[in-house]
């Protein structure tokens, strides 16, 4: 197929798929995903107390959903969405045979979960459905994506464009199509989050992504000069920040202690130093959210722009274990020393 006519045809998918009415269901379902998520907690630990406000909350999803769900047409949606994964996904090399085995299973169980909700409206039957709804949104999402950047490789000639930087990220150990795409959502809200305190337009100047490379996984990002330097800024910060603290080296440990990581980030004075005036209501709100974004995107080791980080105790545990592949390499060579002796004597 020649290049045009891949984009073409790729372009075609993405209409298709973003147009089809499980697709649509499924970012519906993703909203009462996110607002069940918040109110969930509440909702089992105040169960049988009357002043729980998540149970009204939880009862105008229910009630919503209710009106909204046509269960009949989804059914068939969904069967007509798998019969199309198999036509152009798997026909047409967009996945492997594995990813679209894959891809169906994890839609397979949604028509069960959806009936089991509409007929019992409870609170488990809710979560169990928008939890595998959230999940098959992910993985459509991820494939969507993958298919923009093959557009984007195919159709553009990838130049940095001007007022704009390239931030590549190189995780050291393979992931799964969820964790890339938790990771992709995470540098993309703190890049849209950044430009809400500098007041800078995301739809304007938004984030373009270049490149993903799995195996070890290699996102290339551009996005605008100034908020690719805060996210650098932010890694170094929170690295150097980690290490100094004799933390475990895992992410959420330490990010137990986010208040006081904010007040070493200081991220006024640096947003400061490139000549910005903030939106210190906008800080505010950052600050509550940049715990979990870092969760999600960060790992133990990371090369950013070909700097390399990783935690204090990580360095320890790659040099005891290099230090013991030495030593046993040592004892063998001197136990074939000890044999060549024996055989020459």
């Amino acid at each position: 197929m020649l290049v045009s006519e891949s984009v073409k045809r790729y372009a075609e998918i993405i209409n298709y798929v973003e147009n089809h009415y499980f697709y649509k269901c499924l970012i519906d379902f993703n909203q009462y995903y996110d607002q069940v998520k918040e109110v969930g907690l509440e909702y089992c630990r105040l169960q049988n107390n009357q002043q729980n406000t998540s149970k009204t909350q939880i009862g105008q999803i229910n009630q919503t959903l209710r009106n909204k769900i046509d269960v009949y047409r989804f059914s068939v949606s969904v069967n007509q969405f798998q019969q199309y994964v198999d036509t152009v996904f798997l026909n047409e090399n967009i996945l492997s045979g594995g990813e679209v085995n894959y891809l169906k299973s994890s839609i397979e169980p949604l028509t069960h979960r959806l009936n089991e909700y509409t007929r019992t409206y409870n609170f488990n039957s809710l979560v169990s459905f928008l939890n595998q709804a959230h999940f098959v949104f992910s993985q459509i999402n991820l494939i969507l994506q993958n298919l923009t950047f093959s557009i984007e490789k195919f159709s553009i000639n990838v130049e940095i464009p001007e007022n704009y930087e390239r931030l590549v990220l190189i995780f050291e150990r393979e992931f799964s199509l969820e964790e890339i795409s938790a990771k992709l959502s995470a540098i993309n809200l703190i890049y849209e989050e950044f430009c809400l305190i500098l007041d800078i337009n995301s739809k304007e100047f938004p984030i373009k992504v270049i490149k993903i490379e799995t195996g070890s996984l290699e996102i290339k990002i551009d996005g605008i000069k100034d908020i690719i330097d805060l996210i650098k800024y932010l890694i170094d910060k929170f690295f150097d920040w980690a290490n100094k603290n004799s933390h475990d080296g895992k992410i959420k440990s330490i990010l137990e202690d986010i208040r006081a990581f904010e007040q070493y980030l200081d991220i006024t004075s640096k947003a400061q130093q490139q000549g910005h005036k903030l939106n210190t209501k906008k800080i505010n709100q950052l600050h509550d959210k940049i715990g979990e974004r870092l969760e999600n995107l960060l790992e133990p080791s990371l090369k950013v722009n070909e700097k390399q980080y990783i935690f204090a105790n990580e360095k320890t545990q790659i040099q005891t274990a290099y230090l013991e592949e030495s030593e046993n390499l040592l004892l063998e060579e001197g136990k074939e020393e000890e044999k060549d002796n024996d055989s020459i004597n």
